[in-house]
C-alpha cells in the first residue's frame, strides 16, 4: 500500500491511501506538489520561491531587500536550532547590505 500526500502551496495536507507500491517499498509515502504560479504570493510563499522569482519581485517593488532578509532572518532564526545549519550570524553585515540594495533603485528604475 502506497500513502500519498498531497500538499497545496503549504496550506492543507491531504493523505489517501492506494494499492498499489512504489520502488522504495510499500510504507515509504510520496509527496505530489502541484507547480508553482505567481498567483498573490505571501510571504509564506516566498519561503520556497526561487531566486528569479524573488529578484523579479525586488525589481518590480513588490518586496524590498530589507523586507525579504527579516522574513528570512525569522525563518532561519525558527528552524536552526533543529537544523544547526547556521554557525556564525552576520545580520548587522547583512541588513547594510539590503539597505544597500534598495537604496540603489532610484525612482523608476528596475
Amino acid at each position: 500500500m502506497t500513502v500519498h500526500y498531497t500538499v497545496n502551496a503549504g496550506k492543507d495536507c491531504k493523505r489517501s491511501s492506494g494499492a498499489s507500491s512504489n520502488r522504495l517499498g510499500d510504507s515509504a509515502p510520496t509527496a505530489t506538489v502541484p507547480p508553482r504560479r505567481n498567483a498573490g504570493k505571501g510571504m509564506d510563499d516566498r519561503a520556497f520561491a526561487s531566486a528569479t522569482e524573488l529578484s523579479d519581485e525586488i525589481s518590480d517593488r513588490r518586496i524590498g531587500c530589507v523586507e525579504l532578509l527579516d522574513f528570512y532572518l525569522a525563518r532561519a532564526e525558527r528552524h536552526n536550532p533543529r537544523l544547526n545549519a547556521i554557525v556564525v550570524w552576520q545580520v548587522e553585515q547583512a541588513r547594510e547590505r539590503a539597505r544597500a540594495a534598495d537604496a540603489a533603485f532610484g525612482p523608476g528604475e528596475r
